[in-house]
């Protein structure tokens, strides 16, 4: 994780990971999250959500804990993140995807917003304006794992299939010719074998 104590925020990376689609697999994410809920629940019974939790960062007032009962918060909450970032429908099983997730932790006010300023941008979509982390990788000197930088860095690309297309070829070269503008040019392509229907 990354964010220092009094940053009002906390960053979660993961390594890459496949997605689940089978829904024994699925069941068993689910499954580990139940398991774990009534020992965190007595955690977080014991603790003080006065005026002193509303002011005190994520980082810390989970620091305050004891070293067991941060354990499991801990782990309750990243069994809680595998469920909810890798489980897909098994219509979508053929793409065999992969993902490596980054998740932000805030406090919502005015001073981490902006200490987030840097990674947190905003895009249309169709539910309204969403907020997306900007993956750039650290600066030189930043802490380890730091993510809070606009300065660039690749992403470990190491090739892009593309789904199906009624023009795969085309979408194929324009492709290669994006990765190429970006610094990519070495990563390969590949065309879904899976036939276009239109």
């Amino acid at each position: 994780m990354d964010g220092a104590p009094d940053d009002g925020f906390m960053i979660r990376r993961r390594p890459w990971v496949p997605v689940v689609y089978d829904e024994e697999g699925q069941r068993r994410m689910v499954d580990a999250v139940l398991d774990r809920l009534p020992k965190a629940l007595a955690h977080v019974r014991g603790l003080d959500l006065g005026e002193h939790a509303r002011h005190t960062s994520v980082e810390r007032r989970l620091g305050d804990l004891p070293a067991e009962a941060q354990a499991d918060i801990t782990d309750l909450v990243d069994q809680l993140e595998l469920a909810l970032l890798l489980t897909k429908h098994a219509g979508f099983r053929d793409q065999r995807e992969t993902r490596l997730a980054t998740t932000l932790y805030t406090e919502q006010d005015a001073r981490t917003d902006s200490r987030t300023s840097s990674f947190v941008r905003y895009r249309p979509s169709r539910y309204g304006i969403a907020p997306y982390l900007w993956l750039t990788g650290a600066a030189p000197n930043a802490r380890p794992g730091a993510v809070g930088t606009i300065t660039n860095s690749p992403l470990p690309v190491r090739g892009l299939a593309i789904s199906p297309s009624a023009n795969g070829a085309a979408a194929e070269a324009s492709v290669a010719s994006l990765l190429t503008a970006c610094g990519y040019a070495d990563t390969p392509v590949r065309r879904s074998s899976i036939p276009f229907r239109d």
